[in-house]
């Protein structure tokens, strides 16, 4: 190759790297990543959340005009707890109100999925009369509020295939703040386990931005196969992000999390390589098996203190299942279960086949003394929305996973969009799969994940 051509080649090469880095330093790419940056921030400066909260709020206008103002909901996922600019007065409260103005003024734009109507007339009963009864109207409104809003800011990204990409990749870049904020802030639940004689060993979870290790995992999972099944941005854009959610994710010791990972891993591979999957499912087990004996066999390595951790962890629930403990193994999760299950069983037939009971993040009715939640999706719906209302609500899940499982193969999968659909199938079966051990009724930030 002659100097001159090489010169040329070098300075095309160039040109495409600036064109690259103009690509992605926009001005919506901007906003958000000031707000990546005081996510960050107010775990080292938890003094400043009023001010930081504000400011969160101002980025948000400044993309009002955009339609990347609809994905600025994924700080709020994880940080809504941590955003207030007042005494109980969310920063989140204030984005809705906007999210639901804007929709109303671009409502021409909106394509309605009409299978998730009868689930929403479901919701829309029960926070009427359901939780109408229990908290005031008011907060009734305000829970079937939030569904609604994020059910319209996915209409709005279901329907611009870039800009959901784009959602993903951001919801990513949140979660490994919210997992920085879990280290700076310190946010974990520490306890110890150990038998009579024997030395107790402490256990540390990290919690993420929320109250509860399995929380954290259930978001980590998405996040993780959520950027593994993108198309774009570059991937050594989603790189340091997936690793550092790995960490992240160990860091939660989380066993339901764990499984789900795997659960996850089996899926995506069988999306992405089809008909390499019958190869690759036993070379991943044979890895994980290397692996595990590698930190068995080396004691360095199980000093270190997450590992150490998640020795500890997996060994007590180990131990709890060989010996029969199935309420230890839980959490105790079985006998709240059974709780619950006495309760609604006994309620008389139309309590059984209408629900109206209230049990939710937000509130629960003052019949249910013993426990505040029942740490299970599927007996919290029969509950809430009674035997009819549950086969509307879990059928829609589940029937659009299936539906989108089997198109995908059929019609998506050498698509433009197909690692949307992976998204969409993973998110669906984490939903799913979390439900065995989580209330998610009716919290906006996982029905986001009912309505993907």
């Amino acid at each position: 190759m002659t100097g001159t051509a090489m010169g040329a080649a070098q300075s095309t090469m160039a040109e495409r790297k600036r064109i690259d880095w103009k690509r992605y330093l926009t001005y919506p790419n901007v906003i958000l990543g000031l707000g990546w940056i005081i996510c960050v921030v107010i775990g080292m400066a938890p003094a400043m959340e009023s001010l930081l909260s504000i400011a969160m709020l101002g980025l948000a206008l400044l993309l009002i005009r955009r339609d990347e103002f609809y994905i600025f909901l994924m700080f709020f996922i994880f940080f809504v707890d941590q955003f207030n600019y007042g005494s109980d007065s969310p920063a989140y409260r204030i984005y809705s109100y906007l999210v639901l103005i804007k929709f109303i003024v671009e409502i021409p734009k909106a394509k309605f999925r009409v299978p998730y109507l009868p689930a929403f007339l479901v919701f829309f009963l029960f926070c009427i009369f359901g939780v109408g009864s229990v908290g005031g109207i008011r907060l009734g409104l305000h829970l079937f509020a939030d569904v609604f809003i994020i059910y319209a800011i996915l209409i709005r990204l279901k329907a611009d295939p870039p800009l959901f990409r784009k959602m993903v990749f951001l919801f990513g870049a949140v979660a490994v703040a919210a997992g920085i904020y879990s280290m700076v802030a310190e946010n974990i639940i520490s306890y110890e386990v150990g038998r009579e004689g024997v030395r107790s060993e402490e256990i540390v979870r990290y919690c993420a931005t929320f109250g509860d290790a399995n929380y954290a995992g259930f978001y980590y999972n998405i996040a993780i196969f959520g950027l593994l099944s993108l198309k774009a941005p570059k991937w050594y854009l989603r790189l340091p992000l997936i690793l550092a959610l790995h960490y992240f994710l160990m860091l939660t010791n989380s066993i339901t999390a764990f499984l789900a990972y795997f659960l996850c891993l089996m899926l995506f591979l069988l999306l992405r390589f089809p008909k390499k999957a019958v190869i690759i499912f036993p070379a991943a087990a044979f890895v994980a098996i290397v692996v595990i004996g590698v930190i068995m066999a080396v004691p360095a390595l199980q000093e270190i203190d997450f590992i150490q951790n998640i020795i500890i962890r997996v060994s007590e629930q180990l131990r709890y299942l060989q010996s029969g403990r199935l309420d230890m193994f839980t959490s105790g999760r079985t006998e709240i279960w059974d709780y619950f299950l006495t309760c609604f069983r006994n309620q008389d037939i139309l309590g059984k086949l209408f629900g109206g009971n209230v049990v939710t993040s937000a509130i629960t009715g003052p019949e249910f003394t013993e426990y505040l939640a029942c740490h299970q999706a599927y007996i919290q719906g029969l509950l809430d929305f009674g035997i009819l209302g549950a086969i509307v609500v879990f059928a829609t899940v589940i029937g659009k996973f299936f539906y989108k499982f089997v198109t995908y193969f059929t019609t998506h999968i050498k698509g433009e969009n197909a690692d949307i659909v992976r998204v969409v199938l993973i998110s669906t079966m984490m939903w799913l799969f979390f439900g065995f051990s989580i209330d998610f009724f009716l919290d906006w930030r996982f029905m986001y994940f009912f309505f993907i």
